[in-house]
C-alpha cells in the first residue's frame, strides 16, 4: 500500500478542566492501536476547553472518532465546529458513547440514526436514550457488538460504553467493525 492510500483517521482527546486527567480507562489508546492494526494512521486532535481550533489543521485527515468524555466539555463550541467540519466535507465521523449524544444534538433534525442501548443498561447511563430522542434523531437500539451505519450522513455511531471497552469483549468487537467501516468509508 502506498502512503498516499494511507487513511488519517483522528481521535479527539478532550482535556478537561484537571489537565493531569489521565486515559484511566484505556478506551483513547484501546482506539488509536486499532487504527493503527487496520493499516490507517491514527492522529490525535486535542482539544482543550479555552482555546481555539485552526480548522484547517486537519484538512489531510480522512474521518474523525469521537469517543472521550465529550461532556467534560459541556456543549465545546471548538468540538461542534469540528464535527461540522468534517461533515460539510463528507468525510466520515464515528462516535462511541457520549460521542452519540453529541451528534445526535448536531445532526439529530436531520433524522440521523444512532445507537443506543437497552433500558437497563440506558438507566445506568444517565438517561442517554431520551435525550438522544430529544433532539429530533433515530435512536435505535443496538448491542454493544454492533453500531449503526447512517450512510446518508457518513455518521457511524457505537452504544459500547467507557466501562465496556475496558475489557476484550463484545463492545471492542463491535468497535472494531465500525473503525473498519470508517475507514473502508473515508
Amino acid at each position: 500500500m502506498s502512503n498516499s492510500l494511507i487513511r488519517k483517521i483522528a481521535v479527539t482527546r478532550v482535556t478537561s478542566y484537571d489537565p493531569s486527567r489521565k486515559d484511566e480507562d484505556g478506551t483513547f489508546q484501546f482506539l488509536m492501536d486499532l487504527i493503527e492494526k487496520l493499516g490507517a494512521k491514527p492522529v490525535t486532535i486535542q482539544l482543550h476547553p479555552d482555546e481555539t481550533l485552526n480548522l484547517n489543521d486537519y484538512d489531510s485527515i480522512d474521518g474523525i472518532v469521537i469517543a472521550d468524555d465529550v461532556m467534560n466539555l459541556g456543549s465545546s463550541k471548538e468540538l461542534v465546529r469540528l464535527i461540522n467540519d468534517f461533515h460539510s466535507q463528507t468525510k466520515p465521523i464515528a462516535a462511541i458513547g457520549y460521542g452519540v449524544q453529541l451528534v445526535a444534538s448536531i445532526f439529530g433534525r436531520e433524522s440521523l440514526e444512532v445507537a443506543v442501548q437497552n433500558t437497563a443498561v440506558d438507566d445506568q447511563s444517565l438517561g442517554l436514550t431520551a435525550r438522544v430522542r430529544q433532539t429530533g434523531a433515530i435512536a435505535t437500539l443496538c448491542s454493544s457488538s454492533n453500531h449503526i451505519s447512517d450512510r446518508d450522513h457518513k455518521i457511524l455511531t457505537s452504544s459500547a460504553t467507557e466501562e465496556e471497552l475496558k475489557f476484550d469483549g463484545p463492545a471492542r468487537l463491535g468497535v472494531t467493525k465500525m473503525m473498519r467501516e470508517l475507514i473502508e468509508m473515508a
